[in-house]
Protein backbone atom coordinates (compact mmCIF):
# COMPACT_ATOMS: atom_id res chain seq x y z
CA UNK A 1 0.00 0.00 0.00
CA UNK A 2 1.21 3.79 -0.90
CA UNK A 3 1.50 6.22 1.68
CA UNK A 4 1.67 9.67 1.28
CA UNK A 5 3.73 12.24 3.37
CA UNK A 6 3.83 15.76 3.42
CA UNK A 7 4.79 17.45 0.91
CA UNK A 8 5.79 21.02 1.81
CA UNK A 9 7.46 19.13 5.13
CA UNK A 10 9.61 16.95 3.44
CA UNK A 11 9.58 13.41 4.64
CA UNK A 12 7.02 13.35 7.43
CA UNK A 13 7.45 9.22 8.18
CA UNK A 14 4.68 6.79 6.97
CA UNK A 15 0.96 7.79 7.39
CA UNK A 16 1.46 11.18 7.20
CA UNK A 17 -1.31 13.64 4.88
CA UNK A 18 -0.35 14.75 1.71
CA UNK A 19 -1.29 18.14 2.71
CA UNK A 20 0.84 21.31 1.08
CA UNK A 21 -0.52 24.43 3.33
CA UNK A 22 0.50 22.10 6.73
CA UNK A 23 3.62 20.71 8.53
CA UNK A 24 6.87 21.10 9.91
CA UNK A 25 9.93 22.27 7.69
CA UNK A 26 12.48 19.57 8.13
CA UNK A 27 15.18 20.34 10.23
CA UNK A 28 18.43 20.90 7.93
CA UNK A 29 21.36 22.89 8.03
CA UNK A 30 20.40 25.38 5.00
CA UNK A 31 17.55 26.97 5.34
CA UNK A 32 16.98 28.72 1.67
CA UNK A 33 15.89 31.75 1.10
CA UNK A 34 15.40 33.09 -2.77
CA UNK A 35 14.86 36.29 -3.85
CA UNK A 36 14.35 37.59 -7.36
CA UNK A 37 15.45 34.77 -9.33
CA UNK A 38 14.68 34.58 -13.19
CA UNK A 39 11.67 32.04 -13.53
CA UNK A 40 12.55 28.56 -14.67
CA UNK A 41 10.28 26.45 -17.15
CA UNK A 42 7.84 24.89 -16.10
CA UNK A 43 8.14 22.39 -18.84
CA UNK A 44 8.80 18.30 -18.37
CA UNK A 45 9.49 18.51 -22.27
CA UNK A 46 8.28 21.72 -23.48
CA UNK A 47 5.57 24.00 -22.96
CA UNK A 48 4.89 22.86 -19.60
CA UNK A 49 3.85 19.04 -20.91
CA UNK A 50 5.26 15.85 -20.01
CA UNK A 51 7.44 14.82 -22.83
CA UNK A 52 5.70 12.08 -25.16
CA UNK A 53 2.92 11.82 -22.46
CA UNK A 54 1.02 14.76 -22.10
CA UNK A 55 -2.33 13.83 -20.15
CA UNK A 56 -5.49 14.27 -21.37
CA UNK A 57 -9.30 14.66 -20.11
CA UNK A 58 -10.39 11.51 -19.58
CA UNK A 59 -7.12 9.56 -19.40
CA UNK A 60 -5.19 8.13 -16.73
CA UNK A 61 -2.55 10.99 -14.62
CA UNK A 62 1.17 10.88 -16.10
CA UNK A 63 3.44 9.69 -13.45
CA UNK A 64 6.85 8.11 -12.57
CA UNK A 65 8.48 6.83 -9.71
CA UNK A 66 12.32 6.29 -8.70
CA UNK A 67 13.72 4.45 -5.97
CA UNK A 68 14.94 6.60 -3.35
CA UNK A 69 17.00 6.17 -0.05
CA UNK A 70 16.17 6.96 3.29
CA UNK A 71 18.04 8.05 6.47
CA UNK A 72 17.52 9.64 10.08
CA UNK A 73 13.99 10.65 8.56
CA UNK A 74 15.12 11.80 5.38
CA UNK A 75 14.72 10.86 1.69
CA UNK A 76 17.89 10.87 -1.05
CA UNK A 77 16.46 10.76 -4.71
CA UNK A 78 18.75 10.06 -7.76
CA UNK A 79 18.83 13.16 -10.03
CA UNK A 80 20.27 13.51 -13.31
CA UNK A 81 21.22 17.09 -14.85
CA UNK A 82 21.52 17.71 -18.47
CA UNK A 83 21.14 14.30 -19.35
CA UNK A 84 23.90 12.75 -18.53
CA UNK A 85 25.76 13.90 -14.64
CA UNK A 86 23.92 11.54 -12.19
CA UNK A 87 23.81 12.86 -8.48
CA UNK A 88 22.36 12.38 -5.40
CA UNK A 89 20.03 15.14 -3.78
CA UNK A 90 18.44 15.23 -0.21
CA UNK A 91 14.48 15.88 -0.74
CA UNK A 92 13.93 19.40 0.95
CA UNK A 93 10.48 21.06 0.30
CA UNK A 94 10.96 23.43 2.92
CA UNK A 95 13.41 25.32 -0.13
CA UNK A 96 12.58 27.30 -2.29
CA UNK A 97 14.86 26.66 -4.81
CA UNK A 98 16.99 23.45 -5.44
CA UNK A 99 20.79 23.89 -4.90
CA UNK A 100 23.60 21.92 -6.18
CA UNK A 101 27.27 21.52 -5.01
CA UNK A 102 30.16 24.01 -7.01
CA UNK A 103 31.67 20.27 -7.18
CA UNK A 104 28.73 18.97 -8.94
CA UNK A 105 28.27 22.69 -10.83
CA UNK A 106 31.94 21.26 -12.33
CA UNK A 107 30.81 18.01 -13.18
CA UNK A 108 28.12 19.20 -15.14
CA UNK A 109 30.26 21.31 -16.70
CA UNK A 110 28.74 24.86 -15.48
CA UNK A 111 30.62 27.77 -15.02
CA UNK A 112 29.32 29.16 -11.36
CA UNK A 113 31.69 32.19 -11.72
CA UNK A 114 29.50 33.61 -14.41
CA UNK A 115 26.52 33.31 -12.87
CA UNK A 116 22.54 34.04 -14.74
CA UNK A 117 21.97 35.50 -11.00
CA UNK A 118 22.21 36.01 -7.58
CA UNK A 119 20.63 35.37 -4.57
CA UNK A 120 20.46 35.85 -0.82
CA UNK A 121 20.14 32.44 1.65
CA UNK A 122 19.44 32.08 5.26
CA UNK A 123 21.54 29.98 6.83
CA UNK A 124 19.66 27.62 10.08
CA UNK A 125 22.30 29.88 12.12
CA UNK A 126 20.54 33.26 10.86
CA UNK A 127 23.41 34.65 8.57
CA UNK A 128 22.88 35.23 5.05
CA UNK A 129 25.20 34.16 2.47
CA UNK A 130 25.11 35.30 -1.24
CA UNK A 131 24.94 32.50 -4.16
CA UNK A 132 25.35 32.17 -7.81
CA UNK A 133 22.46 31.09 -9.96
CA UNK A 134 22.88 29.50 -13.09
CA UNK A 135 21.18 27.90 -15.84
CA UNK A 136 21.12 24.12 -16.70
CA UNK A 137 19.55 22.31 -19.80
CA UNK A 138 17.41 20.35 -17.70
CA UNK A 139 17.06 18.56 -14.39
CA UNK A 140 15.47 15.23 -14.53
CA UNK A 141 13.69 12.55 -11.41
CA UNK A 142 13.03 9.43 -13.52
CA UNK A 143 11.06 10.11 -16.46
CA UNK A 144 9.59 14.15 -15.25
CA UNK A 145 12.24 16.40 -16.51
CA UNK A 146 12.20 20.48 -16.49
CA UNK A 147 14.25 21.74 -19.03
CA UNK A 148 16.35 25.16 -18.52
CA UNK A 149 15.94 25.60 -14.82
CA UNK A 150 17.48 27.77 -12.37
CA UNK A 151 19.64 26.40 -9.62
CA UNK A 152 21.77 27.81 -7.07
CA UNK A 153 25.33 26.48 -6.37
CA UNK A 154 26.25 26.41 -2.92
CA UNK A 155 28.87 24.23 -0.60
CA UNK A 156 25.95 22.29 1.11
CA UNK A 157 26.20 20.23 4.04
CA UNK A 158 24.27 17.63 6.15
CA UNK A 159 24.74 15.31 8.73
CA UNK A 160 23.92 12.34 10.62
CA UNK A 161 22.23 12.40 14.27
CA UNK A 162 25.96 12.21 15.37
CA UNK A 163 27.33 14.97 13.72
CA UNK A 164 28.57 13.10 10.40
CA UNK A 165 29.04 15.27 7.25
CA UNK A 166 26.20 12.53 4.88
CA UNK A 167 27.81 13.06 1.51
CA UNK A 168 25.09 14.75 -0.85
CA UNK A 169 25.21 16.86 -4.16
CA UNK A 170 22.72 19.42 -3.01
CA UNK A 171 18.92 19.36 -2.18
CA UNK A 172 16.30 18.89 -4.55
CA UNK A 173 13.42 22.07 -3.47
CA UNK A 174 9.93 22.92 -3.92
CA UNK A 175 10.42 24.59 -7.40
CA UNK A 176 10.51 21.22 -8.68
CA UNK A 177 8.86 19.08 -6.64
CA UNK A 178 5.97 21.73 -6.48
CA UNK A 179 4.84 20.70 -9.80
CA UNK A 180 4.12 17.30 -9.05
CA UNK A 181 1.79 15.47 -6.77
CA UNK A 182 4.20 13.67 -4.63
CA UNK A 183 3.70 10.64 -2.84
CA UNK A 184 6.25 8.34 -1.03
CA UNK A 185 6.14 4.82 -0.47
CA UNK A 186 8.60 3.74 1.98
CA UNK A 187 7.86 -0.47 1.85
CA UNK A 188 8.72 0.12 -1.76
CA UNK A 189 11.12 2.46 -1.54
CA UNK A 190 10.29 4.72 -3.72
CA UNK A 191 9.47 8.43 -4.92
CA UNK A 192 5.96 8.82 -7.00
CA UNK A 193 5.93 11.89 -9.19
CA UNK A 194 2.47 12.56 -11.10
CA UNK A 195 0.85 15.34 -13.03
CA UNK A 196 -2.88 14.77 -12.88
CA UNK A 197 -5.19 13.58 -16.40
CA UNK A 198 -7.60 16.23 -16.57
CA UNK A 199 -6.03 19.41 -18.30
Amino acid sequence: MVESTAVRSGYAGPGAPLDRAAGVRPRLLFALIVLGLAACSSTLGEHGTPAATEPQRGRPAWRTSVPVRFADNRVFVPVVLNDTVSAVFLLDTGANHTVMTPELARRAGVDATTPTARAKARMAGGQEVDMAVVRLSSISVGAAKIVNPTIAVYSVMVADPTGKVVPVDGFLGFDFLGRFSMTIDPQAGQLILQLSGSR
